[in-house]
């Protein structure tokens, strides 16, 4: 009688799970800097509106400077 036997071997490069791993940081990195980046234009424009809003403001002083100084003539 004679059993005929299959054996199986995978044969893994060295490394492949490093470089399994690097990936799935380098997700990781990603998805946290897409939320950092969410957060951040809010704020960019809400720092463009404070700056819009200041040359307004410094545009108001200088008329009511520029105002003041004709009166003391």
């Amino acid at each position: 009688m004679s059993v005929n036997t299959v054996y199986s071997i995978e044969i893994v490069p060295k490394g492949t799970d490093q470089v399994n791993n690097a990936v799935v940081a380098v997700s990781k990195i990603g998805s946290a800097v897409n939320k950092i980046n969410s957060s951040v234009n809010p704020l960019t424009k809400i720092i463009q509106l404070l700056k819009n809003t200041n040359k307004i403001l410094m545009n108001i002083c200088k008329v009511g400077v520029e105002s003041f100084n004709k009166l003391q003539i």
